[in-house]
């Protein structure tokens, strides 16, 4: 499922940075990618900590594991936010770019995980595939 995110938002990103190209000059388009690419790899990192988490869940370090889980989302968004706050400071990226960026991702991973849901409703299956979202 990840990988299947990522084709498709690069492709919309794609498209989105060439026509954005022809309509804001150069910084439009580099908003455009920089927002969608800081949006992919944060559903990576998300990705990566819920993987790791589900994968080491015990019953005496739960805590434990949710702590780092906690953790290591916000140091992601802190380390989102900074970069953003950069490109647009020293004004490397069009603000509007990186929120249509930002969006795309975020419309693929919508469609996509409606896609699945409709899927497994459809399979009436108790979950027992969940493995395939996080495989690469």
């Amino acid at each position: 499922m990840i990988g299947r995110i990522y084709k498709r938002a690069l492709t919309g990103l794609a498209a989105c940075a060439g026509l954005s190209l022809f309509l804001g000059g150069w910084k439009m388009p580099v908003g455009v990618l920089a927002g969608g690419v800081l949006a992919l790899a944060n559903l990576r990192g998300l990705a990566w900590g819920v993987k790791r988490f589900l994968g080491t869940l015990t019953d005496h370090g739960a805590a434990k594991d949710s702590q780092r889980l906690v953790s290591l989302s916000y140091l992601r968004l802190m380390l989102l936010i900074v970069v953003l706050g950069a490109l647009i400071k020293y004004r490397l990226a069009h603000p509007l770019g990186i929120i249509i960026g930002l969006t795309v991702v975020f419309t693929v991973i919508l469609m996509e995980g409606a896609r699945v849901a409709r899927t497994w409703r459809k399979s009436d299956t108790d979950g027992e595939d969940g493995d395939k979202i996080f495989k690469e």
